[in-house]
């Protein structure tokens, strides 16, 4: 069956009637499927938008619970520093206070010493005193005589 012709009432063209209606049917799938693309362009964008919102979201939360972490982390370690210096600080204390007692027990000792050399002499002198007088007196008692 030959094709019919009609003419165009813009161009005054001939053209087949089976064109004209391919055509129209050509420009609504055309149109339709570009609404679909579009929807689904659109769609994709707003799923792609939703996911990198959560992945931002999940991205925070973790970033938070890393500093959370490290923050507690960093925490304990000056509290423990904190408690060292401390325990450091007291045994210092002992220390100065240890040699301070061995200091003041060395000073006391020299003291002591020389308390005992002092006494000693004293002692010494006195009875080199009363022996050197007791032969004075014995001499002078024998040329007396």
């Amino acid at each position: 069956m030959p094709d019919q012709l009609i003419t165009c009432p813009y161009c005054h063209k001939p053209f087949p009637l089976s064109e004209a209606m391919t055509h129209d049917i050509e420009e609504k799938v055309k149109s339709n499927y570009q609404q679909q693309l579009t929807q689904m362009q659109e769609q994709h964008e707003q799923e792609i938008a939703n996911a990198k919102t959560e992945a931002a979201k999940q991205a925070l939360l973790k970033a938070k619970k890393d500093n959370q972490a490290e923050v507690d982390n960093l925490k304990n370690q000056v509290t423990e520093l904190e408690t060292k210096q401390i325990e450091f600080t007291k045994k210092e204390l002992q220390f100065l206070k240890r040699e301070r007692q061995i200091a003041d027990r060395e000073k006391q000792i020299e003291v002591d010493k020389q308390k005992f050399i002092n006494s000693k002499t004293e002692e010494l002198q006195t009875s080199i005193r009363e022996v050197v007088e007791g032969e004075l007196k014995g001499k002078l008692s024998e040329k007396d005589k």
